[in-house]
């Protein structure tokens, strides 16, 4: 079965996506490893014990075999062999599988009331922050922390104000409302999960998503699926049976709804084959979308829905998608661009554009090694890019001051740097590895390494990752002046939001834009789910600045490069082309951007 994404309850960093799978030990070994985590960290323990929990979680996340099976497979010793894993981590996972159990994390559990995990969930609230709400205002849970808020009670602690106590109320706010929408990346997975599972099931002709997720939306309310059978009956009897139902809400004779494990609603519909592409226009474009067509249907005394096409009731089109469009004398549109945003009108003009596609990527700039927090050794993205077919990969490590990234000092980059030289010789026409950072914006808009080290790069990515509460002026003067910068190239996740977990920071994005234009400095969508930042408005928007995109992964383990499908889509929403797109050039025209 394939493996999908699933929230953590606290996202102890970006890694608030982690994976599932029929059988959820992994699933289980992370959030285990997680917590611990977390606990160390409110514990005041060495900061470099989190961060190895925090690693070893996330090279669990990312490891494409299921973990019981490892360790049925060779018990302790194969565990040690997993890249992240060392003796003592490796033997609390043992433990875990043999007991179901941490012996370790039950003690630290002692410690601390069991509701503080959930109120570090709340953005801005780490292990640091829950453990002084703890232990000088007695905040237990999220509701303690709510009426703290509402009644001033945080205005006794040092660094809190009401600007903080605004901001945790509307993070428990963003909380509540986390589980009513899912991320993109998430929907797909258990889209192509369903799929898959009646294809095997039940006599299937035709089969497809369809609603936002279609549409590549950054998250998605419930999930539709529509199908072509000639056996409906078996088709829903095989969707309501499915091993993932918690709950079948509705099983008609041709459509069915259901609630997934974890909470999510999926909608299936069977539709007659002359009804095909009807159905799929309608349950694929926005309410505006379809308004507009029908209207143009009704001028011409024709009446268009779910079923077809019709003039009186003589059908005239509704087995294909192009059939419903055509007649209406316009191009099929791509789905991304069906949200009643001009792309009717410029159908009618013959003026749609040649969107990008998968395949014009030929590389990803926004990649992490083992160097700093992310999982894989250099040599691992390096033959997964060559698998992928890039032409080149970019390495952009984090900086000195994200500390609990494990940021790269000079000397640490200057290694770093030769490594990748190195590599590159060895790997000479398969690929090119480019030497790049994350580099941090400080907050008086300076950046975390000096000139005379950047200019040594291939590449240079900034973006924010402190000070999110700035006030709009001093947030976008911090911006402008980093991305001012002649050896900036790319400003990465420009408004720093997490779906569900963080607001964007108040900045001016219209003079970032223009800024960014005048300098170079192509803006990112980053394809992470959780960030899916740039969204494809402000990136449409950016265009008609005059910048140029950067579709990007942000990759912290090898599963990440795969995230680059929901890039693309946020970047076709956002009307983009390859020419629009940085890492879609030949690699001498992307370093001539660079230079």
């Amino acid at each position: 079965m394939g493996r999908g994404v699933i929230w953590l309850a606290r996202p102890a960093n970006l890694y608030a996506f982690i994976a599932f799978s029929e059988d959820v030990r992994n699933l289980e070994v992370a959030r285990v490893l997680y917590e611990i985590a977390d606990l160390l960290e409110m514990k005041g323990e060495d900061r470099f014990r989190p961060i190895a929990y925090r690693r070893a979680a996330r090279e669990i996340e990312a490891i494409p075999e299921d973990l019981e099976d490892l360790w049925r497979e060779g018990g302790l010793p194969r565990l040690r062999r997993i890249s992240g894993i060392g003796e003592a981590i490796a033997e609390k996972i043992d433990q875990y599988m043999r007991e179901g159990k941490v012996d370790a994390l039950e003690e630290l559990k002692k410690e601390f009331p069991p509701g503080l995990v959930r109120v570090m969930s709340i953005p801005g609230v780490g292990p640091k922050t829950a453990s002084v709400l703890w232990r000088k205002l007695g905040i237990t849970g999220l509701d303690d922390l709510k009426r703290a808020a509402e009644q001033g009670q945080l205005r006794r602690l040092k660094g809190f104000g009401e600007k903080s106590a605004e901001k945790i109320l509307r993070g428990i706010k963003l909380v509540s409302e986390q589980g009513k929408r899912t991320p993109l990346a998430n929907a797909w997975e258990i889209a192509e999960e369903v799929i898959a599972y009646l294809k095997d099931h039940a006599p299937i002709e035709k089969i497809s998503p369809a609603g936002s997720l279609r549409r590549m939306r950054e998250d998605v309310g419930d999930i539709d699926i529509l199908a072509v059978s000639p056996e409906p009956a078996r088709v829903r009897d095989a969707f309501t049976k499915m091993p993932i139902v918690d709950q079948v809400v509705l099983a008609g004779e041709t459509k069915a709804t259901v609630i997934r494990r974890g909470g999510v609603q999926i909608d299936l519909r069977i539709v007659e084959p002359a009804s095909w592409g009807a159905a799929l226009q309608y349950f694929t474009g926005n309410k505006d979308h379809n308004i507009h067509l029908r209207s143009m249907a009704q001028n011409r005394a024709w009446k268009l829905n779910e079923y077809g096409l019709f003039e009186s009731d003589r059908p005239i089109a509704g087995e294909t998608e192009e059939g419903i469009y055509s007649a209406l004398g316009l191009r099929w549109m791509p789905p991304e661009l069906r949200e009643e945003t001009g792309e009717i009108d410029a159908a009618i003009r013959g003026e749609l554009p040649r969107l990008v596609e998968l395949k014009d990527i030929r590389g990803d700039f926004h990649v992490h090694t083992e160097e700093s927090d992310g999982v894989e050794t250099l040599e691992t993205i390096v033959q997964i890019a060559v698998q992928k077919g890039y032409e080149y990969v970019g390495i952009s490590d984090h900086s000195p001051s994200l500390t609990i990234a494990n940021g790269l000092d000079a000397d640490r980059l200057r290694m770093h740097l030769a490594h990748i030289r190195r590599a590159n010789r060895e790997i000479e026409g398969k690929i090119t590895v480019l030497a790049g950072t994350e580099c941090d914006i400080l907050e008086n808009g300076a950046l975390d390494y000096p000139d005379e080290i950047l200019a040594q790069l291939d590449y240079v990515i900034v973006s924010v990752h402190t000070k999110f509460n700035l006030p709009e002026k001093e947030q976008t003067e911090r911006v402008l002046k980093a991305i001012e910068n002649p050896h900036v190239n790319i400003y990465a996740h420009p408004t720093t939001r997490l779906l569900g977990q963080r607001e964007p920071i108040a900045i001016d994005l219209e003079a970032v834009m223009e800024v960014a234009a005048e300098s170079g400095t192509a803006l990112e969508i980053n394809a992470y789910p959780n960030r899916m930042d740039l969204n494809g408005a402000a990136a449409r928007f950016a265009k008609e600045k005059g910048c140029k995109i950067a579709v990007d992964t942000d990759t912290h383990t090898r599963g990440h490069l795969d995230y680059m499908r929901f890039g693309v889509g946020t970047a076709r929403r956002a009307w983009l082309g390859p020419e629009d797109i940085v890492n879609c050039w030949p690699l001498d025209r992307a370093r001539e951007f660079f230079e």
